[in-house]
């Protein structure tokens, strides 16, 4: 299932903010801002080599996100959100979408009445 840039975003932030309060608790105290750059910079990663290196600042200064990381980082996971994982073609990435929730739900709608 491919994700809109909106609920992508949407997710990442709403799960990044329900376990950054337990995480920073873990934490040196004022490191939240920290955390939240390297995992903007996790989500932003162009490349594979700048997303496994800020996912292995998170791992070295944040030792008790470990088990958050390994969620996030899973190649099911990871794939939905972090660019340098997906597993869609680039060239399909790339594509201009054809169609939208609207067309696809009056398709729907059209099949049902025809069958």
């Amino acid at each position: 299932m491919d994700y809109s840039q909106a609920q992508r975003q949407g997710f990442i932030l709403g799960k990044v903010s329900k376990d950054l309060s337990q995480i920073i608790r873990l934490s040196p105290h004022g490191s939240d801002m920290e955390f939240l750059d390297l995992t903007n910079t996790m989500y932003n990663a162009k490349s594979e080599k700048t997303f496994e290196r800020a996912v292995q600042q998170l791992r070295d200064d944040f030792p008790n996100c470990e088990h958050w990381l390994k969620w996030w980082t899973r190649d099911e996971v990871a794939s939905m959100i972090f660019r340098p994982k997906d597993a869609l073609k680039k060239e399909l990435q790339e594509a201009n979408t054809r169609t939208t929730n609207g067309i696809e739900a009056f398709h729907r709608d059209l099949y049902r009445i025809v069958q």
